[in-house]
């Protein structure tokens, strides 16, 4: 219960793990409503499809990644983000 809770309290959910087959708390994450913001590689590109249901970023490119989580949570970016949460939320159900 206590994960549930801090996961809704926040928009975004930021995995930069390169190394991952198939990451389960993504996939709770995106059932929660959060857009997935994850590393390219392992099996993150089965769980996003980048700008339909979450971002992919270079993971070791950081300000590029900081640019990409400060986009989604700039108030022009607001219907963009849930537009991709809830496309994300469609897919993990």
């Amino acid at each position: 219960a206590q994960l549930r809770e801090q996961m809704d309290a926040h928009r975004i959910f930021l995995n930069l793990s390169r190394s991952e087959a198939f990451c389960t708390t993504n996939l709770e994450a995106a059932a929660r409503g959060m857009v997935l913001v994850l590393a390219r590689g392992g099996g993150h590109e089965e769980q996003v499809e980048d700008w339909r249901t979450g971002r992919l970023v270079d993971a070791v490119a950081t300000e590029a990644v900081a640019e990409v989580v400060l986009g989604l949570l700039a108030d022009s970016a607001q219907a963009q983000a849930q537009a991709l949460a809830d496309a994300g939320r469609n897919w993990v159900r």
